[in-house]
């Protein structure tokens, strides 16, 4: 599964690389459906539609009693911008645009053949996709992925870190046979961690932001 480099070091092999580019790949970028988010200060219940489109990507979240908000976040500069639709209203989308921006740039992991060669990869078991896999990049990204063990075999697990941003990310399929995309993706975001961190453990302290998104349709 993965080619040795040096001692501590492995290098991704072309099958393991495949395989996770095709689990981000799960990870729908233009479609429709409902998400739920809480924050350090409010909740909120909404549906959403994203689309790619111009070099951008955009979600339109529309929130009961606040009408549409949107997120657009240009994937060659990562430049982040968020606008509301009724000016009147404050912006809550603070630390779920970060969440966001953070999901963005890891799902981008597949598309980047430079960040794709950076990769430089641990693993504790190359025959047990259940055990995590760590992966440090040389342009400042680390993360942890495994498949869930077990009865939650149609779950993938990422944890990744750029700066003091951390994220966790839990994709699900439900029923079986698993569709194309991920049905349920659970998001977490915890901001200035400490870098000593273990990457495969959850920090104890609630997350900044979290979200819960449901899948109706994918256009992928």
């Amino acid at each position: 599964m993965l080619s040795k480099n040096s001692k501590t070091a492995y290098l991704l092999q072309s099958n393991t690389k495949e395989q996770f580019k095709a689990d981000l790949g799960k990870i729908c970028l233009q479609g429709e459906g409902k998400s739920r988010v809480e924050t350090r200060n409010e909740k909120h219940l909404f549906t959403y539609t994203s689309i790619r489109e111009g070099g951008k990507w955009i979600l339109a979240a529309n929130v009961p009693l606040r009408g549409e908000e949107v997120f657009e976040f240009d994937l060659e500069t990562q430049v982040a911008r968020h606008r509301i639709e009724n000016k009147s209203k404050e912006v809550w989308l603070g630390e779920f645009q970060i969440l966001l921006k953070n999901l963005i740039d890891l799902v981008l992991i597949r598309e980047s053949k430079e960040k794709e060669a950076s990769w430089v990869c641990l693993e504790n078991s190359p025959k047990d996709s259940s055990l995590p896999m760590q992966c440090k990049s040389n342009l400042g990204g680390e993360l942890s992925y495994w498949h869930g063990p077990g009865s939650e075999e149609n779950k993938v697990f990422i944890h990744y870190r750029k700066g003091e941003n951390f994220l966790s990310l839990e994709g699900a399929h439900l029923g079986v046979p698993a569709k194309a995309h991920f049905q349920v993706l659970e998001v977490k975001l915890w901001q200035h961690l400490s870098p000593s961190f273990n990457l495969s453990a959850m920090p104890a302290t609630p997350p900044d932001a979290k979200a819960k998104i449901f899948l109706k349709s994918c256009e992928e």
